[in-house]
């Protein structure tokens, strides 16, 4: 009997994959790679054409596949369909080679799922090594190599030991500190908005309402005196009544002034303006009339099947996981055949299963939901990889009740599930309606108030969308009754007083999305990217927002000053593109090598000449006096963030802690470079701890807010809750309840926010719940 030896890459795929096999197919697995460059030194010899010097990184699992080996007569490598997984395949022949004289006959399948048929198919059709996707491996591993190993020690010795540098992470890190810089040179404007409601009747009070104003820019008028400057009583309507209205008003109802004499009004009024225009449009003199009805039917069609990019944003977004974390779960429901294989950037979807799930859709809900015609998705990736699938469950009449999946496999096998069905169902059908209101006022002026509804006529693919289907109204229009031309009157105006917002920081989403339109990276490269700069801390997480640390900026700075090409968003796409084209065999892997390295090193080595280290690490100045030779200190970064140097560094050693500055603000004028000196306002706290002989403790900001630390922090490592003070709470969140023996509540921060607790919390669980949006 002819016996196959099957490799792959997990124990979890060899174990499903076993189960449609025959007797006499043993399968094993590598368990990733089991060859790769050396860790101690470069491994690569680029003045020797790029000979490398691999090493077995785990010989345990390559003992057991030589042990199989002599037991099979025919290698069957079903790595993954990627460039790693022929990168893999190429490594173990390789080494089964260099073990026998003669080797053994092999074969490579590849297969985008793990299913009876889809492994029948693969073993009707094998093929050769690719060698032009391992070339590609090589080209991406030798290049990141490359980059880190020769600008890594310049980083330890021009800033300090233990930084890295890594050629697509770095770009990343780019991404995020340039959107750090534009949130912090980002100044507010204020701008006023003017809404409206109507009706078919004249009415004699008008009410002026200001809807929503940000902390300490209220809307404000003095109580005896009109907001409107009409002193002409006999032009107005009778009484103008003014009130505060934050809650409870329906914007669907509202119309908003767009126009003013056939301009656009975007974030353009002040509020002068504003006052200007509530005086004409309330004038007795002033004409209202619906100047445009318009109804039309809009079909909104589904998003596309999921690939690596799309459902490491979606779980992000709805479910909370990291970029990481998504992809090790799609790996585990991947080998157990559950889904389709999890790194991908086409849309595709085969004939058989697309039969498949046309005939699911028609029976679960109709008809009807199927499309007048079948959907042909294209994908935004630049150089996506046609051939292969989306990510879609592997049998469409299992849901994940039938798998028996729990927790986050469930929630993330229901995302692919559901969105692949609804990639192929019937577009919703809206009524959009829109109405104009035309006023001209008595200076002869032409102002457009404008609402627009939405209303669900049928819910094609958004059945499986409760969140989205909601947002449209399924009520009766309360302006149908308006006809066009029709004069009608305002009931109330609304103003709302706004200010532009700073660009939003990056989340794992936001970068993956924002690398896949640069083409920066590829779908089995943004989790590791993300994972690469959060371990190193460049960056940190915070409520899901990617933060450049002060490491992390002054990496950064480093880079784009010095390598600028390196950090250089078109040149990293073009390099993307590069190894594309090396994987499919139209370009020549070692010249894309040579043509980088040989111009690069040499920068490296006139840097390394040229640039010294304190024109890196000295940050900023302040006037702190040194605790030993009291001149004035530095501030300088180090490997665990922002410290005080004395300016005769190495002459003194004097040192203090950063947080020195905030506890001692007010007798501090700090002239630092650094722009990103979020100081801490000691003053809302109570007084800090001190120490046997009498120090403070310094109040420091962590993960879980501030907190005090002992001054000699790390060699002390003692840590104790930082407390708001008395006057801190009333100002900013009232005055705390009482117990009925008259006992104040304390105030507690919990997974959701602020909270009263009973002074006998947690033995007492009653809490009172904070509504505080903006808490310092």
């Amino acid at each position: 009997m002819h016996n196959y030896l099957v490799i792959v890459e997990s124990p979890s795929k060899a174990k499903t994959i076993a189960k449609y096999l025959g007797k006499n197919y043993i399968v094993v697995s590598s368990k990733g790679h089991l060859v790769d460059l050396p860790k101690s030194k470069l491994g690569i010899y680029p003045e020797d054409d790029f000979k490398a010097e691999f090493v077995v990184t785990n010989k345990k699992q390559l003992d057991e596949i030589y042990k199989m080996y002599d037991k099979c007569d025919e290698i069957i490598l079903a790595l993954d369909l990627d460039r790693e997984g022929e990168a893999i395949a190429w490594h173990i022949i390789n080494q089964l080679n260099n073990l026998h004289k003669t080797l053994k006959p092999y074969k490579r399948i590849t297969f985008s799922e793990i299913s009876k048929q889809a492994l029948i198919n693969a073993l009707n059709n094998p093929r050769d090594i690719n060698i032009n996707l391992v070339n590609a491996q090589l080209a991406r591993r030798f290049l990141d190599r490359l980059v880190g190993y020769t600008l890594s020690p310049l980083l330890w010795k021009k800033i300090f030991f233990g930084l890295s540098a890594g050629r697509v992470q770095s770009v990343a890190l780019r991404l995020i500190v340039a959107k750090e810089r534009s949130i912090r040179s980002f100044v507010p404007t204020e701008y006023w908005q003017v809404y409206t409601t109507i009706s078919d009747k004249f009415e004699q009070n008008i009410q002026i309402n200001n809807l929503i104003s940000q902390p300490n820019k209220d809307f404000k008028y003095d109580s005896d005196q009109s907001l409107i400057d009409d002193t002409d009583s006999s032009d107005s309507y009778s009484e103008i009544q003014h009130t505060t209205q934050n809650k409870d008003v329906n914007y669907e109802n509202l119309f908003i002034l767009t126009k003013i004499n056939n301009k656009y009004i975007n974030q353009t009024l002040n509020e002068e303006k504003v006052k200007d225009i509530v005086s004409k449009v309330t004038s007795k003199s002033s004409v209202w009339k619906i100047s445009k009805i318009e109804k039309k039917d809009t079909l909104r069609y589904p998003k596309s099947p999921f690939i690596t990019s799309t459902l490491q944003q979606f779980c992000n977004v709805h479910l909370g996981l990291s970029a990481s974390k998504t992809m090790q779960i799609a790996q585990k429901l991947y080998e157990n055949g559950y889904i389709t294989y999890m790194r991908t950037d086409s849309v595709n979807i085969s004939d058989i299963f697309m039969s498949h799930l046309k005939e699911h859709i028609s029976s679960k809900f109709g008809k009807e939901y199927l499309p007048n015609v079948e959907y042909k998705y294209k994908t935004s990736t630049k150089v996506a990889q046609e051939a292969h699938e989306c990510i879609r469950p592997v049998d469409i009449n299992k849901s994940s009740s039938d798998l028996k999946l729990e927790n986050y496999y469930k929630k993330v096998y229901d995302a692919i599930y559901n969105r692949t069905v609804m990639s192929q169902m019937a577009p919703a059908v809206i009524i959009d309606t829109t109405y104009e209101i035309t006023v001209i006022t008595d200076d002869g002026n032409q102002l457009i108030f404008k609402n627009k509804k939405s209303k669900l006529k049928f819910d094609g693919w958004l059945i499986l969308d409760p969140t989205s289907k909601n947002l449209y109204s399924t009520d009766a229009d309360k302006y149908e009754k308006y006809s066009l031309d029709q004069v009608v009157y305002p009931n109330a105006i609304y103003l709302k007083q706004s200010f532009t917002s700073p660009p939003s920081r990056y989340s794992e989403a936001t970068l993956i999305k924002k690398m896949e339109e640069m083409g920066i990276g590829r779908p089995s490269t943004y989790a590791s990217i993300i994972q690469t700069i959060i371990s190193r801390k460049y960056i940190s997480l915070n409520n899901k927002q990617l933060v450049p640390t002060d490491t992390g900026e002054i990496v950064n700075e480093f880079l784009e000053k010095y390598f600028e090409d390196i950090v250089d968003y078109d040149f990293t796409a073009r390099m993307e593109e590069n190894l594309d084209m090396i994987a499919h065999g139209k370009m020549e892997w070692k010249k894309l090598l040579s043509d980088f390295y040989f111009p690069f090193k040499q920068k490296v080595e006139n840097i390394d000449k040229s640039v010294q280290k304190s024109d890196l690490i000295i940050i900023g100045d302040t006037n702190v006096e040194c605790p030993v030779c009291k001149q004035n200190m530095i501030v300088k970064i180090g490997r665990y963030g922002k410290f005080l140097s004395c300016k005769n560094y190495p002459k003194c050693n004097g040192l203090l802690p950063y947080e020195y500055l905030s506890n001692n603000s007010e007798n501090i004028e700090t002239k630092s470079k650094s722009k990103n000196q979020n100081q801490i306002n000691i003053h809302m706290f109570e007084k800090p701890p001190v120490t046997d002989d009498g120090r403070e403790y310094l109040l420091k900001k962590g993960r879980f807010g501030y907190f005090w630390s002992h001054p000699d922090y790390p060699k002390v490592k003692d840590a104790k809750p930082a407390m708001y003070n008395k006057e801190y709470i009333l100002i900013n969140f009232g005055t705390p309840p009482l117990t009925e023996d008259g006992r104040e509540y304390s105030l507690k921060k919990g997974k959701f926010g602020y909270f009263w607790a009973h002074p006998d919390y947690p033995n007492n669980t009653d809490i009172v719940k904070i509504n505080k949006k903006n808490v310092n």
